[in-house]
């Protein structure tokens, strides 16, 4: 893990990246012309052009946890994981409904053997991953917030 790290127990680990976001769009159309784990992974699911038919696939709350890996406390904020029909890709959005907070989202395919950069959106309502080409595997969204309280973030993971 990075310096800087935050480990969530029996969850998925974050760690703060480079707080200037997403990296800069390429050829990110391409993925919508011609669907493959070539033309779309590690893409922007708006600039694509994926996000045109996508829908949420399942969905958690956020949740602080014991060191033990306990769910605690529930936050206002959610997980989604999101599908394109049409690109066969999937990515992990967060929102938060009560205020602005730090939010990270990951998404990984076919469990951690391919998986997006995390991003770190400080200050935000909502966070979206980079998307990754699963037709025909299972994906995992994860996402934290809300660091405060001295109860480390809260966080949650859907597949579908």
């Amino acid at each position: 893990m990075l310096a800087g790290s935050v480990a969530m127990a029996s969850g998925p680990a974050f760690a703060l990246d480079d707080p200037s976001g997403r990296r800069a769009a390429g050829s990110d159309a391409a993925c919508y012309a011609n669907p493959s784990e070539a033309t779309c992974d590690n893409t922007d699911p708006e600039v694509s052009g994926c996000g045109k038919d996508a829908f949420t696939v399942s969905q958690a709350y956020l949740w602080h946890h014991t060191e033990g890996g306990t769910p605690t406390v529930q936050e206002n904020a959610v997980v989604e994981l999101r599908y394109s029909p049409h690109c066969g890709t999937n990515w992990s959005k967060v929102r938060v409904f009560d205020g602005a907070a730090s939010v990270q989202v990951h998404l990984c395919r076919d469990g951690f053997n391919t998986c997006t950069d995390l991003y770190t959106v400080y200050g935000s309502t909502l966070a979206f991953s980079d998307q990754l080409y699963a037709r025909n595997v299972t994906a995992t969204a994860y996402g934290a917030c809300c660091w405060g309280n001295g109860a480390g973030p809260a966080w949650a993971e859907v597949s579908g």
